[in-house]
Order: structure tokens, then C-alpha cells, then sequence
């Protein structure tokens, strides 16, 4: 397992990110899991994000607060990556109805996809997830609701 770390007061801390607590770190060894450090670049994002950043600040954390993407806005960031485990993250996010069928849609609406590598690309992949994945979420989000496994679901 792995989480994204942006040190968003210090971006160019990034890297040591990636050597204190990253994969293949005695970190990584002794709790199973790691952080990668990333810029403000890595993920492509919904307009406003960073008003619905999630703050989290109990024991756990030492009390030092970290701030999270807001579930929707992360499986737009995923959907747009289109990486195999991005679609299992958000075919899992689906099956633990975690996800409003508007406020994803809102949001797809909200990305701009015009500063990312071949824009007519992701402006095609955009009119796709809108026309095809939308509406398979909704039919897929019927067979979630009596299903334990959504591993087995695929997207193509």
C-alpha cells in the first residue's frame, strides 16, 4: 500500500519524502506501507480542490494535521491517470458507496484537461468517462450494492 505526500509548504522536500518513509525504506519494511512525494503537477485535479481538502489531526498523526483529497476529487484524479489500480481504487470507492453519482459528474465537469500532455487526448478520454463510465457507475453502482468483491469488476 502506498500513499501520495505533498509537502505543500515545502514542495522541494518532496524528494525526501521518498527517502525517509518511501518504497524500500526500513518504514516501509516495519509497517507495510509507504509514501511517495509528489508536486502540485502530479495529479490532475477539479476545479476548487483545495477548498475540499479534508483535514486530520488526532493521535494518530502526532498531532500535526494532514489534509486530504475529498473523495471526489481523487477519483477524478484517478479516472484521468487510467492506470489499472486507479480504476480498481475507484471501482472499490463505488462498492463502498462512497461515491454521488452528481457530485462525480460536477466534478469531471470541473477538470481542465487542457495543461496535461495531448490535450485533445484527455479531452477525448473526458467525453468518455462522461459518456460510458457515467453511466455504467450508475448500473455498476446497483450490482455494488448486493456485491462483496468489486475486484473482479473491470473497466476497458
Amino acid at each position: 500500500m502506498e500513499a501520495d505526500v505533498y509537502p505543500a509548504n515545502k514542495p522541494d522536500r518532496a524528494d525526501n519524502v521518498d527517502g525517509a518513509i518511501g518504497e524500500g525504506s526500513s518504514f516501509h519494511e516495519l509497517h507495510g506501507y509507504y509514501a511517495q512525494g509528489v508536486g502540485p503537477e502530479t495529479a490532475t485535479l477539479p476545479h476548487g480542490w483545495q477548498d475540499r481538502l479534508i483535514s486530520i489531526k488526532n493521535a494518530n498523526t502526532g498531532s500535526t494535521t494532514g489534509r486530504c483529497l475529498e473523495i471526489h476529487d481523487l477519483v477524478v484524479s484517478k479516472l484521468v491517470a487510467a492506470r489499472p489500480k486507479d480504476y480498481e481504487f475507484v471501482w472499490a470507492a463505488i462498492a463502498a458507496n462512497m461515491i454521488n453519482h452528481n457530485t462525480l459528474v460536477e466534478r469531471l465537469r470541473a477538470t481542465e484537461l487542457n495543461d496535461c500532455p495531448s490535450s485533445n487526448k484527455w479531452n477525448r478520454r473526458r467525453v468518455y468517462l462522461m459518456e460510458s463510465f457515467v453511466p455504467r457507475f450508475q448500473f455498476t453502482r446497483r450490482i455494488a450494492d448486493s456485491a462483496t468483491d468489486a475486484s473482479r469488476w473491470s473497466f476497458s
